[in-house]
């Protein structure tokens, strides 16, 4: 399927998670969670958009491919939750990376430009 298409097909994704937002592009989906207090992140938030997606894709029939799935915890360098949320999907715990690259642009759990910096050099 090619990404207009696939754009076209998960059109209605947004609406259907809640209390989290998403951002679509080609065949990417992002979901940003935020919240000050660490319970409501993790049970209000977190678990809820994970059963609502594991729900919409099972109603549309698409497979995620868990291996290609990954978290970040975006904070600065000062302040670290002694552990960082679960994220789980279809049973399956999703790995923590500190930096990925997104659109072509490495973006770190710090926020930071040093990784993105030295892969242009």
């Amino acid at each position: 399927m090619g990404p207009l298409l696939f754009l076209v097909y998960i059109n209605d994704l947004p609406l259907n998670i809640h209390r989290v937002k998403l951002v679509l592009s080609a065949d990417d989906t992002n979901i940003l969670v935020a919240d000050k207090n660490e319970d409501a992140l993790q049970q209000k938030k977190i678990l809820h958009a994970m059963k609502e997606l594991e729900l919409w894709f099972k109603k549309n029939d698409l497979i995620i491919n868990i291996e290609k799935t990954l978290a970040m915890f975006f904070h600065s360098s000062q302040f670290r939750l002694p552990n960082k949320p679960l994220t789980v999907f279809s049973n399956t715990l999703t790995a923590y990376k500190p930096e990925v690259m997104v659109l072509g642009i490495y973006i770190t759990e710090y926020l930071k430009w040093d990784v993105h910096i030295r892969s242009l050099e």
